[in-house]
């Protein structure tokens, strides 16, 4: 790679998504010894997604929260990572095989590589362990009233993770330029959210149609025969 780009500062990011919601998730919680703590878990069905990419070694890094993963969302996310990176960087991306990851829409910006996983190896992106730390310090155990209280939770949640490298100087997830949240506040991403929730209500519109439509009518069922009396003699045989 650095062959490919003399002169160029070679920076690997890992990036992945994350998805929250009103589907409630439980995690641990301190209480006192012998106490069974009261936790809240929410049964709704609006959501949100993270994105997120990390450079393990200095912790620089850059997240969008947005309404659904796609090639277009993954297009707005590849550009707030070039324009937040240094002006003589080449990021290595690794991601993984996500349709939106490989999509042949993609529009990648020029100092931007893509570097695939293999299939079924979440284990090698070390993203994953970071969201199971903002999942369970800042989005569980909670209650969301709208697809708005989500967004700010996901947005504050990114801002309020400490920083990722033993790097002092290295930011918090979320912490760099406030593009993100003006792309969501955007033309763009408020269309892509009314896109988003009209999906939503046409898929369960045709769902309760298809519950509400007649049932289709069954065979009837061949009895089975009565049974015949026991036997008087009968001996259970037993083994060992």
């Amino acid at each position: 790679m650095k062959e490919d780009n003399p002169g160029k500062n070679v920076q690997v990011y890992f990036m992945d998504e994350a998805r929250y919601g009103q589907k409630g998730t439980l995690t641990r919680v301190w209480a006192e010894t012998g106490t069974r703590p009261t936790v809240i878990k929410q049964t709704r069905y609006e959501w949100a997604y993270i994105y997120g990419a990390v450079n393990p070694l200095t912790g620089e890094n850059s997240a969008l929260v947005a309404p659904s993963v796609n090639t277009g969302t993954m297009n707005e996310f590849l550009k707030i990572l070039s324009a937040e990176v240094a002006a003589d960087a080449v990021v290595v991306l690794i991601l993984d095989r996500a349709g939106w990851h490989v999509s042949g829409k993609l529009v990648i910006p020029a100092n931007i590589k893509l570097l695939h996983l293999p299939p079924y190896s979440p284990e090698l992106n070390p993203v994953e362990t970071l969201w199971l730390y903002i999942k369970s310090h800042f989005l569980s155990n909670r209650v969301y009233d709208d697809y708005n209280h989500l967004v700010n939770a996901g947005t504050e949640a990114c801002r309020a993770t400490p920083r990722t490298s033993s790097n002092p100087s290295a930011p918090p997830l979320g912490s760099c330029p406030d593009v993100r949240r003006d792309w969501y506040q955007s033309s763009a991403g408020r269309a892509m959210t009314r896109a988003n929730h009209a999906a939503n209500a046409a898929c369960n519109t045709g769902s309760a149609r298809r519950h509400s439509s007649p049932e289709r009518p069954r065979p009837a069922r061949t009895p089975h025969p009565p049974a015949g009396p026991v036997p008087t003699d009968f001996t259970p045989q037993w083994s060992r």
